[in-house]
C-alpha cells in the first residue's frame, strides 16, 4: 500500500509533518503518510515550504496502476487540509479560483478538509451557509 499523500495549505505549525515522521518501536513509520506543508510566510523555514498555493503549477494527469490494479493520478493528493485560508483571499472571484484549484489538486475520491470562520458566512452579503454547502457539494 502506498503512503497517503497530504497537502496542507496555510500550514502554521508542524503537527502533520511531525505525525508523518513518527516511528514505532521498530523504527518503522507509524503512519503511511507523506505530507507537503506550504504557507505564504513560513514560520518554520526548512520544514514548511514558503509557497503561494494559487500559483503552484497544476499537477499533470499522469496515471499509475498499483499492485492491486487500481489506477490513481500521480502528483494529486489524497487529502488536502486548508484551514482558515480561504477567508484571507480578498475577492469572491479569487476565492472561487482557489476552490477550483483545491479540487484540481485532489485525486478523484480525495478528501478536502476546509475550515473558515463561521462569522464569514454569517456576515457575507454574497453567500450563506446553505449556498456554501451546495457549492462544495457541486465539486
Amino acid at each position: 500500500r502506498r503512503d497517503t499523500k497530504l497537502l496542507e495549505v496555510g500550514a502554521i505549525n508542524t503537527e502533520l509533518l511531525d505525525a508523518a515522521e513518527r516511528t514505532d518501536d521498530n523504527n518503522q513509520k507509524k503512519y503511511r503518510l507523506s505530507v507537503r506543508a506550504i504557507d505564504l510566510h513560513s514560520m518554520h523555514p526548512g520544514r514548511i515550504e514558503e509557497a503561494d498555493f494559487n500559483v503552484l503549477p497544476l499537477p499533470p494527469n499522469l496515471k499509475h496502476t498499483n499492485k492491486q490494479n487500481e489506477e490513481y493520478l500521480v502528483d494529486r493528493y489524497d487529502v488536502i487540509v486548508c484551514s482558515m485560508v480561504l477567508n484571507c483571499v480578498t475577492t469572491p472571484e479569487e476565492r472561487g479560483e482557489m476552490l477550483t484549484r483545491l479540487y484540481d489538486f485532489l485525486r478523484p475520491g480525495g478528501q478536502l478538509f476546509l475550515t473558515i470562520p463561521k462569522l464569514c458566512l454569517m456576515q457575507s452579503p454574497h453567500i450563506d451557509q446553505d449556498s456554501f454547502q451546495n457549492l462544495l457539494g457541486a465539486t
